[in-house]
């Protein structure tokens, strides 16, 4: 109960300060849930490249949210590409780590149990690259719209700086 009041007096705080952009931030936030736990999730347990759909389902979010939280603009496409870069970098060096420190994806006694019950069909270390590539969803998110948002300023400000100037300056 006391979690389903502190749910309700965060959505409450979001709509009234965020008025319909937090309707929207609160729209999109349904709609990562959704995504985790409809197609992550259910389809963990079966397929064999956990990774692979780990980026789909991340590359479709960042897609959904972003455009329904920020609409349709230069700034949000540029900010979704910028995402959709990082995601795949994120992928590699996530993959080469993982790798390099011979993390095997193995944290308690818990997945133990699962490994066990899953007659070890469950790739840990897949897993584990997995989990970092959804948790990147809400850094890149708001870093690449307000990083987008600031070079658009910028341009606006003093459109005869050159390319490079600018992105000097954004950074």
């Amino acid at each position: 109960t006391t979690l389903l009041y502190l749910v309700i007096l965060f959505c409450v705080v979001i709509v009234i300060f965020g008025g319909r952009h937090g309707v929207q931030s609160l729209l999109a936030l349904v709609i990562s849930f959704g995504g985790v736990f409809t197609f992550l999730f259910p389809k963990l347990l079966t397929t064999t490249h956990p990774v692979l759909l780990a980026v789909a389902i991340t590359l479709a979010t960042l897609c959904a949210v972003m455009f329904l939280t920020h609409g349709f603009s230069r700034i949000t496409l540029a900010a979704f590409l910028g995402c959709s870069v990082s995601v795949l970098i994120t992928l590699t060096l996530a993959e080469y780590a993982v790798k390099l420190a011979k993390l095997s994806g193995f944290s308690d006694d818990a997945s133990v149990y699962l490994n066990l019950m899953t007659n070890g069909t469950l790739n840990f270390q897949a897993l584990l690259v997995a989990a970092i590539i959804i948790g990147v969803i809400g850094v890149v998110d708001d870093v690449a719209i307000t990083q987008a948002s600031v070079v658009q300023e910028l341009m606006h400000a003093n459109s005869s700086l050159s390319k490079l100037d600018l992105y000097h300056r954004a950074m």
